[in-house]
């Protein structure tokens, strides 16, 4: 037997062995893994605020603590004064889908002679609003399973607010630590690209949720004085969707609210 095949073997093995514990590794971190890269992609658009206040005297930890309280206080407060009144005119729209179903049925039949096959829909869109509506209905006797998943996305929350904020706290130490285990050559390279993804990163996400909040607050203005119903959750759609799905995203966005508003 020539010498190179009991090494071969062994590094085939080895190599199976290494992809094999990776693979097990990254399931079982999964959500960890999922947090960190939130939090990596947080500390991208804030660490630009954080820059500005730093260069105005503030320290770096203070900022940084001062723009992600914040950011949670004004998502606590939309999420409070927005969430229960958008679940209530969702569960309306779920349960006049099967109605709009039907006219839509009753129109290409009427005008084209096709006739679509809706009992099916119809039937899965009643349950979709029924189980809403129970879920809604019923928080109270289900207090132990919503604590549970409250307090599970409180945990979340703060576990990616706490990975930003070092992230964002130890950013230029982190840069440092990289790029000394780097030749000289890439250092540069690394640091602009960095640099690069940071200001890039920050711009996009501040100008879409701009933009976001301006269309939302138009359409709902327009749906409104139209009389078009659910105007608030269409409204948040029709932002959300045409900002946040590049190319096709302003389509997708509009098709629902201009079926509602035909029907």
């Amino acid at each position: 037997m020539p010498s190179w095949i009991p090494r071969a073997t062994f590094t085939v093995i080895a190599c199976f062995f290494f992809v094999f514990a990776g693979f097990w590794l990254i399931q079982r971190l999964s959500a960890l893994l999922a947090w960190f890269i939130t939090a990596l992609f947080l500390s991208f658009a804030i660490e630009p605020l954080t820059n500005k206040l730093q260069r105005r005297g503030w320290k770096r930890g203070r900022a940084t603590a001062l723009i992600i309280a914040s950011l949670f206080i004004l998502l606590s407060i939309f999420v409070g004064s927005m969430v229960p009144l958008v679940v209530s005119q969702a569960q309306d729209l779920i349960r006049d889908t099967p109605r709009f179903v039907n006219q839509i049925n009753d129109f290409t039949t009427a005008r084209f002679g096709i006739e679509l096959s809706t009992d099916q829909l119809v039937n899965k869109l009643t349950e979709l609003g029924s189980s809403i509506g129970v879920e809604g209905d019923d928080v109270a006797s289900n207090v132990i399973g919503v604590g549970g998943r409250l307090a599970g996305g409180i945990f979340q929350i703060f576990t990616v607010a706490l990975f930003t904020y070092y992230l964002v706290v130890d950013g230029p130490g982190i840069r440092r630590k990289t790029m000394a285990i780097m030749p000289a050559r890439q250092q540069k390279i690394f640091l602009e690209t960095w640099e690069i993804a940071i200001e890039k990163m920050g711009g996009y996400l501040y100008v879409r949720l701009v933009l976001a909040g301006l269309s939302a607050l138009t359409a709902f203005i327009v749906m409104t004085i139209a009389g078009v119903p659910f105007a608030l959750p269409l409204a948040i759609w029709i932002g959300l969707i045409s900002q946040f799905i590049p190319v096709v995203g302003t389509y997708i966005a509009a098709a629902v609210p201009l079926l509602v508003a035909v029907l």
